[in-house]
């Protein structure tokens, strides 16, 4: 029985098609199995990089933490003391000690969320202006008429930096 080339082609056919649907098979497996395996292997990147960032970030939240407990009224008045008996150059002592804070802790804005850093900015601002305003406004003549009025103000209003120290208590609580 002689085949002829039709019949011939068609037996090789008979073998390429299904070899080739196999193959294709073959390779949407092995494509899903690396693509699968690569998001795996992101993931636990990520998982890594997380893991190694997190010290470093709740560091950078308990330095601002302190940083705006270094800010508070109280804080200011018990820690700095004046140098001389001028009511403007003690408000700008104690100016100047929150803005040294502030920038030694500059670079901690990179691990932190953009609001926790824009309460810290906001509250720094906030209380330079305040105690200017509470020394002027209380008609204080000496420094330690100064010194009572901020302190007194500090018990009778929430201060800035307790509403940033609020706000960055509750982030650390929903990261960590």
């Amino acid at each position: 029985m002689e085949t002829s080339g039709l019949d011939l082609l068609f037996e090789l056919l008979k073998y390429i098609v299904p070899m080739l649907f196999i193959g294709a098979f073959m390779w949407y497996l092995f494509k899903k199995y690396t693509d699968a395996e690569e998001k795996r292997q992101v993931r636990l990147e990520e998982k890594r990089t997380q893991s190694e960032a997190s010290p470093i970030r709740f560091q950078a939240y308990e330095r601002m933490t302190l940083l705006l407990e270094r800010m508070s009224m109280h804080s200011l008045v018990s820690r700095v003391r004046p140098y001389n008996d001028s009511l403007a150059d003690y408000a700008r002592l104690l100016a100047d000690h929150i803005e040294q804070e502030y920038e030694y802790n500059i670079s901690q804005q990179v691990y932190i969320s953009d609001t926790a850093w824009q309460m810290v900015r906001e509250a720094r601002k906030s209380m330079q202006s305040l105690i200017n305003q509470v020394i002027k406004e209380s008609a204080a003549k000496s420094i330690p008429e100064a010194q009572k009025a901020l302190l007194e103000y500090d018990e009778a209003h929430v201060l800035p930096t307790e509403e940033a120290m609020d706000f960055i208590k509750n982030e650390i609580r929903k990261e960590f």
